[in-house]
């Protein structure tokens, strides 16, 4: 619906800053988008990890909440002109039209936003059902995201996940892990083909012995060469890892 059909009563704050600043409609509602940025994110950011962040934002957060839940105003407009019909077929089958009115645009999406709260408390459903959105968790990120379902995401890509990891290592553990990956990343015929290489199986072994957090990862990489296949014969066919522990 295009801002010159929206009535006056709707949004008016939209309407005095336009009339205030000579600006449109559409600049108007631009510039309150903008303003009230840094507020949502206050607010889902206490949502997120309201145990972690302190209590001034907490605070900040359910002011927000304040103001935008009670700028609501609502009137029951008359259906004298239609007839009731509980059926519906003859007339409305409603006894009364109720019209909703905002000052703010942030109103409606902050009461969705605290009615979600409220479903959560009364135990209608779980906080992820009721709250669908999360923080990445590294530090330097900053987005949000939708959980995973069952279980919770972590980080908002890969590449935070990754900087997280690298972070927790040391350069040369770090090293030996972009290792593991490119070779676990590649096809299972090229990954068994590495793996029977004399020089892949000996930094196989010294990855697993000097960075215990590597060793899980340096076991999923042998796992697919550990299953055996049987030749045309009906006979057992050797393994990539059995032929690697013959050679050793």
């Amino acid at each position: 619906m295009p801002w010159e059909d929206v009535e006056p009563g709707l949004f008016e704050e939209v309407h005095n800053y336009a009339r205030a600043s000579g600006n449109t409609l559409e600049e108007a509602f631009r510039h309150w988008a903008t303003y009230y940025q840094a507020e949502f994110r206050n607010l889902l950011t206490w949502l997120c990890r309201p145990n972690v962040h302190p209590p001034e934002l907490k605070a900040q957060a359910r002011r927000f909440l304040t103001l935008c839940v009670h700028d609501e105003r609502w009137d029951i407009e008359a259906t004298d002109d239609v007839s009731f019909d509980e059926s519906g077929d003859r007339g409305d089958p409603i006894f009364y039209r109720k019209r909703v009115e905002y000052d703010l645009i942030a109103a409606p999406i902050a009461k969705f936003i605290f009615g979600q709260m409220e479903r959560f408390q009364d135990d209608d459903v779980d906080l992820y059902e009721a709250l669908p959105v999360c923080l990445c968790e590294r530090g330097d990120c900053g987005k949000f995201m939708l959980p995973q379902r069952r279980r919770r995401k972590r980080y908002c890509s890969n590449l935070c996940c990754a900087l997280v990891h690298q972070q927790a290592k040391s350069p040369e553990e770090w090293r030996d892990y972009m290792w593991l990956h490119r070779l676990e990343s590649g096809p299972l015929g090229v990954v068994r083909s590495k793996l029977n290489r004399q020089a892949v199986r000996h930094r196989l072994r010294e990855i697993e012995a000097h960075w215990p957090r590597l060793a899980a990862k340096v076991r999923n990489i042998r796992t697919p060469c550990r299953k055996r296949s049987r030749t045309s014969d009906g006979r057992k066919a050797v393994s990539c890892a059995d032929q690697g522990t013959s050679h050793e």
